[in-house]
């Protein structure tokens, strides 16, 4: 009984390691306005309001989920880790939660994509002239990025 025990929390650490590996960290910039190392290959998000979630050839890789609110502006992802060699399919989405109205249920995000160093693409789109109370998806973007 005592080695399936062990066995079974082998098996979940390796589990958890292996999660905590696939998902790529995020580094922060200490304050606005101060620069930041762009990433080989990446995105920094400028601004995300309420939830971002990044897709590498259709494998969620990063979520805003461990972030603080506070912790949302300027946040680098790099993506080298889940590239591979050839076109790669980025899709990021942005999900809104609901507010308190239909006033008060504002969504935005701002990001460049980086490839080699260099932005080559960027998106931008907020609620500001939208009346939509509904929460979910409220952006679906592709991009594409070959190594």
């Amino acid at each position: 009984m005592h080695n399936i025990f062990r066995s079974a929390c082998v098996f979940l650490f390796f589990c958890l390691v292996m999660i905590a590996c696939r998902f790529p960290k995020f580094e922060k910039p200490a304050d606005k306005g101060e620069s930041y190392e762009a990433p080989q290959y990446g995105i920094v998000f400028h601004e995300i309001d309420n939830e971002a979630q990044v897709f590498v050839n259709d494998q969620l890789v990063w979520s805003t989920d461990e972030l603080l609110k506070a912790d949302m502006d300027k946040v680098v992802v790099n993506l080298r880790p889940n590239l591979r060699r050839g076109i790669n399919t980025i899709n990021i989405k942005l999900l809104d939660h609901p507010g308190s109205s239909c006033l008060n249920n504002e969504w935005k995000v701002n990001y460049d994509l980086y490839s080699a160093g260099e932005i080559f693409d960027y998106w931008s789109q907020d609620s500001k002239y939208e009346m939509d109370c509904t929460e979910g998806v409220k952006v679906d973007k592709t991009h594409e990025l070959t190594i």
